[in-house]
């Protein structure tokens, strides 16, 4: 991943949030092996925040800006 450019999460309960992010990938990557960064991504998000039931992770558009800090 070279850069996430948006982050949207929400808390539905005290053990159950939500994630989507956008995330920009280096152009030359095939299809198939963005779709396996972004099935690791998934998985080591829910390794370290079990709390996470779901995630949404799609690649960037080529104008999507960075994401701003909060």
């Amino acid at each position: 991943v070279d850069a996430v450019t948006q982050v949207v999460s929400m808390r539905l309960s005290s053990d159950e949030r939500v994630l989507g992010l956008k995330a920009a990938f280096d152009k030359r990557l095939s299809l198939e092996r963005i779709e396996q960064i972004i099935d690791d991504l998934e998985a080591g998000i829910r390794e370290h925040f079990p709390q996470i039931k779901k995630i949404w992770v799609e690649p960037a558009a080529d104008d999507d800006p960075p994401a701003s800090a909060p």
